[in-house]
């Protein structure tokens, strides 16, 4: 408690944010695309080995968009075609689950060990809501320290990006879906890209090859977790063009050298974190790099990726999960590149370069739209992005009125979103076909209280009647407890985010100097 007490004012109010919101908002569950992301987890811990069938088969109450059992690879296993960095992430919080369980049972319970039980659905669920936080915590810092804005505009920016996105749905409804991670992943590379640029490129620095290896460990992470955020090392990679070209201007043939093997390291180090994902394929697969989708795309897997025909203006602005159609607060980010553009335009420029490819890479997908999805979940990633942007364009709101003014639209934002969350969860809007413009706009704002009440609600409530009957005195017990652990549990993940990024910050403040 000393570390949130010692806390800047603005970190405070992100924890007490996610508290709060955590007991409103969350669900723990390990479903749709989770499965899968979990499965390997689950498999390698459990059963020592891939082979998923059984992880596959035990979710009997919705096995769709699960693989097909009976279908195998030329291995003989059963495919998996998601991405193995979730699972690396979850291994601290399985392994705690799987020694909570075992403790339990010492003391007389009767809790499997299968990776299936509560304690390991309660444990990926909260893990991936820490690392969604921790990701907040960083692009907040980056806003604040890095780019110099003020608390309030960094603090509107975050806040309204977190709750007026599909952020939220991913960070609180579906946790085990890979969205969360790719969040942390890229503001953590993000972090550490920024942070430590003065130092990487100081000349005759002996720490500068320790600090590209760092780097190209976070950008490994980050493809290692979902391999489109491969985008995202053209922010490096138009750094790498600036600088050589300064290096050639000037024939310091010694800098550009230095710079040209640091870009190696930084390479291998990126390659090498990717080996994991690489060693499952091979085995799963029979080979080390693969589309994996051209084994449940019915046209082949080359036909999965339209790289000569995207569609840029649906995953934009469709009616079908379109990017600034259900998240229109991105939009305000939008002008706010423009002053980012005036404080240095290589960081804008390349941000926008790394939006840009992945809005291509996503709108290249035979799927644009996602699929099943809460909006478009795809570019969750880069909502890092999108609130740097936004805090540049509040940052320019200079008198407490103009600032008063904005957090009103922020709040507008978030309720929008938050009424469209009831929408999609209570099933009243369809969540794969377009949606219609009243839907979008009327309908949300219509919604009976009922349907409101049971989004937010529902989940304390569920099963107590069939556990204890209709006995008051049972019902608000267990109403109670509850609403009670899932505070207790939000609090220490919150402590927990606090302290990992403290020390991340620490570590970064030492090494970036």
């Amino acid at each position: 408690m000393s570390i949130f007490r010692e806390l800047d004012k603005g970190y405070k109010v992100l924890a007490i944010l996610f508290v709060l919101s955590m007991i409103l908002l969350f669900v723990p569950r390990i479903h749709s695309d989770g499965r899968g992301y979990y499965a390997y987890i689950r498999s390698l811990a459990i059963d020592h080995d891939l082979d998923f069938i059984n992880e596959y088969t035990v979710y009997t109450d919705d096995p769709s968009g699960l693989p097909d059992v009976n279908h195998r690879t030329a291995t003989g296993l059963v495919q998996n075609v998601w991405s193995v960095g979730p699972a690396i992430l979850w291994i601290p919080f399985f392994y705690a689950a799987h020694l909570g369980t075992y403790i339990l049972n010492l003391l007389g319970f009767a809790i499997p060990r299968d990776g299936y039980s509560l304690l390991y659905t309660l444990a990926a669920s909260f893990g991936s809501a820490f690392y969604a936080f921790l990701g907040i915590l960083l692009v907040y810092d980056l806003c604040v320290s890095y780019f110099g804005f003020s608390r309030a505009a960094s603090m509107l920016a975050t806040v309204s990006v977190w709750f007026a996105s599909p952020l939220t749905m991913y960070m609180y409804r579906e946790p085990a879906m890979g969205h969360t991670f790719a969040f942390f992943a890229v503001s953590l590379f993000l972090y550490l890209f920024f942070f430590t640029k003065e130092n990487r490129t100081r000349p005759a620095n002996g720490g500068a090859t320790l600090q590209w290896i760092w780097l190209g460990l976070s950008a490994g992470l980050m493809v290692l977790v979902r391999w489109q955020d491969v985008a995202f090392l053209s922010i490096p990679a138009i750094y790498f063009i600036v600088e050589g070209v300064k290096w050639a201007r000037e024939r310091a043939w010694g800098r550009l050298r230095e710079l040209v093997s640091h870009w190696g390291i930084f390479l291998a180090t990126v390659a090498f974190l990717f080996l994991p994902q690489m060693i499952v394929w091979k085995i799963i697969y029979g080979v080390y790099l693969l589309n994996p989708h051209k084994f449940v795309i019915p046209l082949g897997g080359e036909k999965f990726m339209l790289w000569e025909s995207p569609s840029i203006l649906g995953v934009l602005f469709s009616m079908r999960h379109g990017l600034f159609t259900w998240t229109p607060v991105l939009l305000l980010a939008l002008p706010g590149f423009y002053y980012l553009y005036k404080r240095d335009r290589v960081i804008a420029i390349a941000l926008l370069v790394a939006l840009g490819l992945q809005v291509y890479i996503n709108a290249s997908a035979i799927d644009w739209w996602s699929s099943v999805s809460f909006g478009q979940r795809r570019m969750i990633e880069t909502l890092p992005i999108f609130v740097f942007g936004l805090a540049a364009l509040i940052d320019r709101l200079k008198t407490r009125l103009s600032l008063a003014i904005a957090s009103g639209v922020g709040v507008l934002f978030v309720v929008w979103n938050l009424l469209f969350l009831v929408q999609y969860c209570r099933l009243l809007i369809p969540s794969c076909a377009p949606i219609t413009f009243h839907q979008l706009a009327v309908e949300k704002f219509q919604l009976p209280l009922r349907e409101i009440a049971l989004f937010f609600f529902a989940k304390f409530i569920k099963d107590i009647p069939s556990s204890y009957g209709f006995s008051p005195g049972h019902f608000y017990l267990s109403l109670t407890l509850r609403i009670v652990g899932l505070g207790l549990l939000s609090v220490f993940t919150a402590l927990l985010g606090v302290y990992a990024h403290s020390k991340l910050r620490g570590w970064v403040k030492v090494k970036g100097a």
